[in-house]
């Protein structure tokens, strides 16, 4: 990938302007999967998504390269003490768990939904206060698309650069790994919740991210490389 006579970035020019970065290095702004015109939200997300309820409102969206253990902490961080007064649903990928084992770790809290099935993520983040992730980015921008604050945690340096881009512009908390226990994400949720600009200021990133067409700015940074070549 780094002898590539091309690479593209695929992110917030905002994010890279104090980078210096070589010329067949191309930054082009956010790319990532919009819900499609067809898709529903399953019954039982919406049921505890209910727009009608005044409970905090979690969506818990780890990838295939989330462990376990982690996933637990933040089931546990969902289902106990203040997370009781909660909303969440809760996605246990097949690669990290058996969905069982994430039910018994629930324990059959009424409070949440958990699923291991494909639901259209820009879609559940919009009914969502807060994010819980593992900082990859497609959820992240899939998160700043829907105006949605964040808290999470990082398996990978880049899962990491992800978070603290969103954490700088004041849009999110990252929890280090190794202080990553339900306690800590219950306390990083109420925070973002009691602060207001956390919202505010995921909104800006919102609408930076509407400003500019990453589909676009990537076919044209591949276009222009391939006229280039031939010339």
């Amino acid at each position: 990938m780094l002898e590539a006579d091309l690479t593209i970035i695929n992110d917030f020019e905002e994010f890279n302007k104090e980078h210096k970065l070589p010329d067949n290095f191309k930054v082009v702004g956010p790319l990532y999967a919009p819900a499609s015109n067809n898709s529903k939200i399953d019954e039982n997300i919406l049921r505890i998504f209910n727009s009608e309820s005044k409970k905090l409102k979690v969506f818990c969206t780890f990838g295939s390269s989330g462990k376990k253990e982690y996933l637990f902490e933040a089931i546990k961080a969902l289902t106990q003490g203040i997370g009781k007064e909660w909303s969440a649903v809760i996605l246990a990928p097949k690669a990290v768990c058996q969905i069982k084992e994430a039910i018994e770790c629930a324990g059959n809290s009424p409070n949440v939904y958990i699923t291991d099935e494909f639901v259209p993520a820009p879609l559940v983040n919009e009914l969502a206060d807060v994010v819980v992730s593992h900082g990859g980015q497609g959820t992240v921008q899939t998160a700043i698309a829907s105006g949605t604050p964040i808290v999470g945690f990082a398996m990978q340096p880049e899962q990491q650069i992800n978070l603290d881009n969103v954490v700088m512009k004041g849009a999110a908390i990252r929890i280090p790994i190794h202080r990553w226990n339900a306690p800590n994400i219950q306390l990083a949720i109420r925070n973002i919740i009691k602060d207001t600009s956390y919202k505010e200021n995921i909104n800006t990133l919102k609408k930076l991210l509407e400003s500019s067409d990453g589909k676009k700015n990537s076919a044209l940074a591949i276009w222009d490389y391939i006229l280039n070549k031939l010339n």
